[in-house]
């Protein structure tokens, strides 16, 4: 497998190995399930790790018991709110400044993914 190293933008290989208990008559079906259920632990692991950077998730204290969950819930909505876009927004940090910026930026964008 191939990755990419984005410190110092070069190509390595690297190797990973997982781990399974998952048996059935046909090898090939195990292994197509298994890449499918990696690459989802791997998406949602890529949505974590957005969500911290773009909104510093892993720092933000809450007191109260729902609080985090709600907090947190909204936060990811936003983030699909943004991706459903016809625009594809990635950048998350640069559009929720220009939506700060720009309220009817964040409105014409609430109205693509017919938010509004």
């Amino acid at each position: 497998m191939q990755l990419l190293s984005l410190a110092k933008g070069k190509i390595r290989p690297r190797k990973r190995s997982y781990l399974s208990n998952y048996q059935t008559e046909h090898p090939q079906y195990t292994v197509n399930s298994l890449a499918k259920v990696i690459r989802r632990h791997w998406g949602v692991e890529s949505n974590n790790w957005q969500l911290d950077v773009t909104f510093g998730e892993d720092s933000v204290k809450t007191k109260e018991g729902n609080q985090a969950l709600i907090m947190g819930k909204l936060r990811c909505f936003s983030m699909n709110l943004m991706r459903w876009s016809k625009k594809g927004l990635t950048n998350f940090q640069a559009s929720i400044e220009k939506f700060s910026d720009s309220p009817d930026t964040l409105i014409s964008m609430l109205k693509q993914v017919n938010f509004l």
